[in-house]
């Protein structure tokens, strides 16, 4: 049998590189695309359950909030009535936890966990005591500065103030 029957051309070679080069060309933004909306949605998700925890926090303290400086112990650990935290459950203090661990705010391969009431490198969480509210600090990511993360995870006035273009609505 002749060698050139069965062999393919470099025609068909070069035909076949292309096509895969097209669907390559197609596949890999949407890939990207799918990672952020994943990323949104884990954010999003993860700011529902510290919002919960903190509202159950101030349900059991005659609606009070969190302190900025305490908060992290105050959900995660025990307390009595005043706020004061306890590794383990006493007479005193029986409320809480009302959340294992503070979720990470994690953007493409960083994670920040600690919650601050000013946003800047290195916050995880904004927090803000008066009002219970808490919003992810976009401060340092270029991959949640895309509006359409942004806007899955904030509305337009949190978004504007993580951007410096406006103040955080309380």
């Amino acid at each position: 049998m002749n060698r050139s029957a069965w062999a393919f051309s470099l025609i068909e070679l070069v035909i076949v590189v292309v096509i895969v080069g097209v669907i390559a060309a197609i596949a890999i933004p949407r890939m990207a695309e799918a990672t952020a909306r994943s990323q949104a949605a884990a954010v999003s998700a993860n700011r529902v359950a510290l919002m919960k925890a903190i509202e159950y926090y101030a349900a059991e303290h005659n609606n009070a909030y969190p302190d900025v400086a305490r908060i992290v112990g105050q959900l995660t650990q025990y307390t009595d009535f005043a706020g004061n935290v306890s590794v383990a459950a006493d007479a005193t203090h029986i409320y809480g936890p009302y959340i294992r661990k503070i979720p990470a705010v994690a953007i493409g391969g960083t994670r920040w966990q600690n919650i601050d009431d000013v946003h800047g490198p290195g916050v995880g969480w904004i927090y803000r005591p008066a009002t219970g509210n808490i919003y992810p600090n976009v401060y340092q990511s270029t991959l949640m500065m895309r509006d359409g993360f942004l806007s899955t995870v904030l509305s337009s006035d949190e978004k504007a103030y993580l951007l410096g273009d406006g103040e955080l609505p309380p």
